[in-house]
């Protein structure tokens, strides 16, 4: 509870952005710059398949580890530490049904997706839709 942990020590007032907080956010920042800088050196990805998947060429691991990265955002993460100061742990109830959608999800929705090499669920919702579109607008003409 001091100046450099951004609390704000009981009082009730708004913690502050202390020397620590800045430290952090600082090398966070450096770290993704420099991991976006060094891709683009070495070639960066050429398609939306090969950044969304690794071109499927990459194990499962590494892409769903930077799939979950894109998900778990550090909004989510900041906000889910306030929310269980401020409400308790009840929060951590949600993950019985987190982990229920993920077998789920990794049972049997992306076999199917993988096989019809489909890279998001916008292809399957909005593909159609487009598709029937681009007819109707060919039609006018």
């Amino acid at each position: 509870m001091g100046e450099d942990d951004g609390t704000d020590g009981g009082s009730g007032m708004e913690g502050h952005f202390g020397k620590t907080d800045s430290a952090v956010f600082g090398i966070m920042l450096v770290a993704s710059v420099g991991i976006g800088v060094y891709s683009s050196l070495r070639g960066g990805a050429s398609s939306t398949q090969e950044y969304l998947v690794g071109g499927r060429n990459m194990s499962p691991f590494p892409v769903a580890l930077s799939l979950v990265g894109g998900v778990i955002s550090a909004i989510s993460i900041l906000g889910n530490a306030t929310e269980v100061y401020y409400f308790g742990t009840q929060l951590s109830t949600s993950l019985l049904g987190a982990i229920v959608g993920t077998i789920f999800i990794h049972s049997v929705i992306i076999p199917i997706l993988y096989n019809l090499r489909i890279t998001s669920l916008n292809e399957v919702l909005f593909g159609a839709w487009v598709r029937e579109g681009e007819v109707g607008l060919f039609e006018l003409r």
